[in-house]
């Protein structure tokens, strides 16, 4: 319910596609089956066996600002995409890019408001984000060798970044001090781990509301320093749900938060997640009192 006052380009780009591997493949098909009305939603350029270059031809002499395209992508196809489609390109979202190496043609796109990119394993670094004035939103999966994050502090517009795991969990940061020169609101990491890691950075971000990591990415004492920091988001609550309740004994659909807690039943097990709850907001009100306390990572 939250994030309600954020521009739609940032909406949309939040949840585009969930799930992962086929689920993905599967929703990407659906989406072209459904056949979104240009004006309403994307144009869907789905060609993953080729004939992505006549879908382009008809792309440039009907030109969308918005566009998914479901093709295994190379550098001189952006490149193409960027020169001939370009000027009308507001979101963009592309999937699997594998064969692009370098993402500064993106730098062109002067109209651009929300970008994603999934699966790529070339790119090392960003582009010169300060090239696309509009930008406000930007999602990147499994980027398996793009480790540093510097230059996201140039993007004058961006208020939402997200970056982590799709199909592997094998998403790493080197450091989120560059996040501290931006002017992001939401910020969200679901990859494999932050090679220094410091918590403290994101009540540093100025402008930063939400936060959104893997349940079991931080421990619970941490999510509550977070929390009483006056973040938001998920999972900076004692528990997430992860299905629908059930009296089934091997149905579990509450997830605790924090690294190695139990996912509990939350009908047989609802003492329990009480007494969960309970210990968190008792820690987030201790983090409040001892604002100069930070707990550590095991």
């Amino acid at each position: 319910a939250h994030h309600s006052e954020y521009p739609d380009a940032v909406g949309d780009l939040r949840h585009p596609i969930g799930g992962s591997g086929m689920a993905r493949l599967k929703q990407f098909q659906a989406l072209e089956e459904h056949g979104y009305d240009r004006k309403e939603g994307y144009r869907i350029i789905s060609c993953p066996r080729g004939g992505l270059e006549e879908e382009l031809d008809a792309l440039r002499d009907n030109p969308s600002p918005w566009v998914l395209i479901n093709a295994n992508l190379n550098q001189s196809t952006l490149e193409r995409l960027v020169r001939e489609c370009g000027h009308r390109l507001e979101r963009l979202i592309l999937f699997p890019s594998p064969g692009i190496e370098d993402l500064s043609p993106l730098e062109d796109l002067k109209r651009l408001k929300q970008l994603m990119i999934c699966w790529n394993q070339r790119v090392e670094r960003l582009w010169n984000l300060s090239k696309n004035p509009e930008l406000q939103g930007l999602r990147l999966e499994d980027f398996t060798r793009l480790h540093h994050i510097d230059g996201i502090e140039a993007a004058p517009s961006l208020i939402y970044y997200s970056f982590g795991n799709a199909m592997w969990a094998t998403a790493v940061l080197e450091t989120l001090e560059p996040l501290l020169d931006t002017k992001l609101q939401e910020f969200s990491f679901d990859g494999k781990k932050i090679l220094r890691d410091d918590i403290t950075i994101y009540p540093r971000i100025p402008t930063l509301r939400y936060l959104s990591v893997p349940a079991e990415f931080y421990r619970t004492e941490q999510l509550a320093w977070l929390t009483a920091r006056g973040l938001q988001g998920w999972p900076l609550t004692p528990w997430v749900r992860c299905g629908e309740p059930s009296e089934q004994e091997d149905r579990k659909d509450i997830r605790i938060s924090g690294k190695r807690k139990p996912f509990l039943n939350s009908i047989r097990d609802a003492a329990r997640i009480k007494a969960y709850e309970e210990k968190f907001y008792a820690l987030v009100e201790h983090y409040r009192n001892a604002p100069d306390e930070v707990p550590k990572s095991l």
